[in-house]
């Protein structure tokens, strides 16, 4: 699988591709991703479910992964 990078600047990255992401309410995350044709997170968001165009990926949030709060 691939990882992304939530960047504090609003960038995604993930070699060779590049995002945007930004917050559009409090439990809603907008990722704008080249070739995902949608893309959903639980509203706990612990886990999300993302199809592309070849398709369709699974993620669990890690429980070493904290929110970083600087």
């Amino acid at each position: 699988g691939a990882v992304l990078l939530l960047n504090k600047d609003g960038t995604v990255t993930s070699d060779p591709y590049q995002g945007r992401w930004s917050q559009t309410a409090p439990t809603k995350v907008v990722i704008e991703w080249p070739i995902v044709d949608e893309i959903m997170v639980d509203l706990d968001g612990q886990s999300l479910r993302a199809q592309t165009q070849f398709q369709v990926h699974t993620a669990t949030r890690d429980p070493d992964c904290q929110p970083d709060t600087q």
